[in-house]
């Protein structure tokens, strides 16, 4: 899908979300509607702090005993994004988010990025560069003093 279909759908995501809860607003009542919303922002906050806490302590064990994490960045981003998509009001972005939070669900779509990602990767199509803050990525330090020049030239005053 290109840049633009998934523009199309997340711009029509939130009317669709508004229309299902006014629809669910009116089978169960406004109240009801309501303590839903308020109840899924909870369980998605105690959610990424329950399942990040748990990605974290099993990212440091792993590290901790030469390995590599098994969910590494790509499960705790899966987690963030679970957890904003739970707080965001809304019956299928509470769907998704649940499935981002939920382990087995998180593993299955990590594992399908991953391949993604990778795929993207060998055909060229997504470049992975590493960038190094704080100086060249070849070593040398390059050390500069700063000198005022605008009393020299009329033109930078």
């Amino acid at each position: 899908m290109q840049v633009a279909g998934f523009f199309f759908l997340f711009s029509l995501l939130p009317f669709v979300e508004l229309w299902l809860l006014v629809r669910i607003g009116r089978l169960f009542g406004a109240p009801s509607v309501l303590a839903y919303v308020l109840t899924m922002i909870f369980v998605g906050g105690w959610l990424a702090r329950n399942q990040g806490r748990r990605v974290l302590e099993q990212a440091r064990a792993a590290l901790q005993s030469g390995q590599v994490p098994e969910e590494g960045l790509l499960g705790g981003a899966l987690v963030w994004i679970g957890a904003v998509l739970l707080i965001i009001p809304g019956v299928i972005s509470d769907l998704l988010g649940v499935l981002c939070l939920i382990p087995i669900t998180r593993r299955a779509i990590g594992a399908r990025l991953q391949r993604a990602l990778a795929s993207r990767v060998q055909r060229g199509s997504v470049r992975v560069e590493s960038v190094r803050w704080g100086g060249p990525s070849n070593g040398d330090v390059i050390d500069t003093v700063g000198e005022d020049v605008t009393e020299e030239d009329p033109r930078l005053r």
